[in-house]
């Protein structure tokens, strides 16, 4: 049987050494032999081929289809001219002269006679215009709000109300500067005009809230069945920069910033859920977080932030923390409000209580106070249990002393135990770092200089006999040992982080202070001693409980036991919108001020620029014969 072989086709054979019939020379057919033109190209009149190129026969060529643009006729353009010129009687003598002329005439960009007369804020122009029959508003409106012209404003929407009833509600198809989904109302608030914004609210104008990208609503479903994604995103991503805008949500809402809080999480799980605009919606995340930081730093003094920080809406988890508010920008991960000045000049004012004494007193009381609390501290638990209310126990409830005592304490058990292992002879002993409040001091006084030893946090507990003869059971206390190096790790972050992340350490920090803030005074386990203030506020929670009074309800959860709800303070209800108000107001006059001072500046810098190029075109003047001279 004979074997088969696989041929291969011969190449086809080579060019000749000129696709021309001149003669060729030696780089013309080093360049043929890299590449060989096609046999039926042809540009426009001429054919290429391999013998050369020639001329094809003169024939029409095919009118192609061009972008179509309106264009003004001279009569259209001298209207224009007139408008632009501002000249009201040389505009009324002109439609006299022209009867059926189109006032509705557009150039190639879209622009009629009244942009231009919106656009050059001639009030009277736009006036006289829209007297005018089967005047087309367009987008007008739209181009006054963002110039802000609010009087031309109400003359454009009395208008478009009196052409149709709800047509001032609505955007405009088809403009060549403004998506159809944009309204009024949500253009204004973009541009953050907060005049227009309060007329178009007082004309009934809304805007509706955007729902998040996976929002299963029947609306949103709707949506999806008939808009296309980049449309839905497009329109989502233009409602959050419109109810983000400061002048909106000033206008919206009678809580600035727990509005404020909530659309800056909002944002978060959009960038998430929508990772092609994430840096958009991050960009207003940040810009709305910011807006609430600058409300708190328009306050003046300590009453208007206790009053702020004491505002518990939008905190759904019970808590008698003093700052509810406060809380909430923990949870919510508003780093800035929470490391703001005036926001850690609350909290330090709460987390050192009466003990800012400290720094005052000698070298030697300071030396030798922490060993004289740590005697005190078996009186401190009998003074808890019996007399609760007592000086002593008030100034180990501040949290400062709440947390040396509880990071002291928690090594105490453990003090002296040591651990053999019965195979091998080696005993452990339990460390002294942490077993008694002087030993946690040096612990974390050397901690400073990274000089403590990294197993300070470990726990030793001594050997217990077994069930069986010369058998020992080793038990461990993993959860208390991983709790004292959290607490140790943490002193170690707090001290080493450094000064461009000074936002992370303080958030971190509050964290930490508000979590002892909310501890008992007696570190475990003194705390589960019954004390008089405990069964005081038992029996008060079954006394809400049967009698049901109206300023308190008797709560109960399983994260929480029983709690008692109180109503919010009266004084925090009524002043808190007054305080908001003026809050707004500094926040806007400080805005306006800056704005004022920065256009200052950028009409001095044009007066220096004109000057500079009139001193240029002086020097470079040519000079007059007898100046030659």
């Amino acid at each position: 049987m004979a074997e088969e072989v696989n041929t291969v086709p011969s190449p086809p054979p080579m060019p000749p050494t000129s696709y021309f019939d001149s003669p060729a020379k030696e780089p013309v057919r080093r360049r043929s032999q890299m590449f060989r033109l096609p046999s039926g190209l042809t540009f426009g009149h001429y054919s290429f081929n391999i013998r050369g190129y020639r001329r094809l026969e003169d024939e029409p060529l095919q009118k192609r289809a061009s972008i179509l643009l309106p264009h003004l006729q001279q009569s259209e353009k001298k209207f224009f001219e007139l408008v632009q010129a501002n000249d009201l009687q040389a505009v009324k003598e002109f439609l006299q002269e022209n009867h059926g002329f189109n006032i509705n005439c557009v150039n190639f960009q879209g622009v009629s006679a009244l942009h231009i007369a919106v656009q050059n804020r001639s009030e009277s122009m736009v006036d006289f215009l829209l007297q005018q029959r089967d005047i087309d508003i367009g987008d007008c409106a739209l181009h006054a709000i963002r110039d802000n012209q609010i009087k031309i404003l109400q003359l454009l929407l009395d208008k478009l109300q009196e052409i149709a009833p709800g047509l001032e509600f609505v955007g405009v198809t088809h403009s060549s500067d403004f998506p159809d989904h944009v309204t009024p109302l949500i253009l204004a608030s973009q541009c953050g005009h907060f005049e227009i914004i309060q007329m178009l609210i007082e004309r009934g104008h809304k805007i509706a809230k955007p729902h998040l990208p996976n929002c299963s609503c029947t609306e949103c479903l709707a949506h999806l069945d008939h808009d296309d994604l980049l449309h839905a995103e497009t329109l989502r991503l233009n409602l959050y920069r419109a109810v983000t805008n400061p002048a909106y949500i000033c206008h919206s809402t009678h809580d600035p910033i727990l509005t404020a809080f909530e659309l800056s999480r909002e944002l978060l799980l959009c960038s998430r859920m929508v990772p092609e605009f994430k840096a958009a919606y991050l960009e207003l995340s940040r810009e709305i977080s910011n807006f609430a930081v600058e409300l708190i730093g328009c306050c003046r003094n300590t009453e208007e932030m206790d009053l702020i920080l004491k505002q518990r809406g939008g905190l759904n988890i019970p808590s008698h923390f003093i700052y509810p508010r406060l809380l909430l920008a923990l949870d919510y991960k508003q780093k800035q409000f929470v490391a703001h000045p005036n926001t850690q000049q609350m909290v330090e004012s709460v987390w050192h209580g009466d003990f800012y004494e400290w720094q005052f007193k000698s070298l030697i009381v300071q030396a030798s106070y922490p060993f004289f609390r740590l005697l005190l501290l078996p009186i401190v638990a009998i003074f808890c249990i019996i007399l609760p209310r007592h000086s002593l126990v008030k100034h180990y409830s501040i949290p400062l002393n709440k947390m040396l005592t509880h990071i002291g304490g928690l090594y105490h058990y453990y003090d002296g135990m040591v651990q053999t292992d019965k195979a091998t002879g080696v005993q452990k002993s339990q460390a002294s770092s942490f077993v008694d409040f002087s030993s946690a001091l040096k612990t974390y006084f050397w901690g400073i200089f990274t000089m403590s030893d990294l197993s300070s946090g470990d726990v030793v507990i001594e050997a217990l006999p077994g069930e069986v003869e010369n058998t020992v059971i080793i038990n461990e206390h993993t959860f208390t040992e991983a709790v004292g190096y959290i607490a140790f790790a943490l002193f170690e972050v707090l001290i080493k982080v450094i000064d461009n992340v000074n936002v992370e350490w303080t958030f971190g920090k509050t964290d930490l202070y508000i979590d002892y803030m909310d501890q008992t005074v007696l570190p475990p386990p003194l705390n589960l001693i019954p004390t008089a203030q405990g069964l005081g506020s038992a029996l008060e929670w079954v006394q809400v409980l049967t009698k049901t009074p109206t300023d308190r309800k008797a709560r109960f959860t399983i994260t929480n036991c029983c709690y008692i709800e109180r109503e919010a303070d009266e004084r925090l209800t009524k002043d808190f919108p007054i305080l908001m108000t003026q809050l707004v107001q500094r926040y806007f006059r400080e805005k306006d001020v800056a704005n004022e001072n920065s256009v200052s500046e950028l009409e001095t810098l044009k007066q220096e620029i004109g000057g500079i190029k009139q001193l240029l075109k002086e020097s470079l003047a040519p000079l007059e014969p007898g100046e030659a001279e």
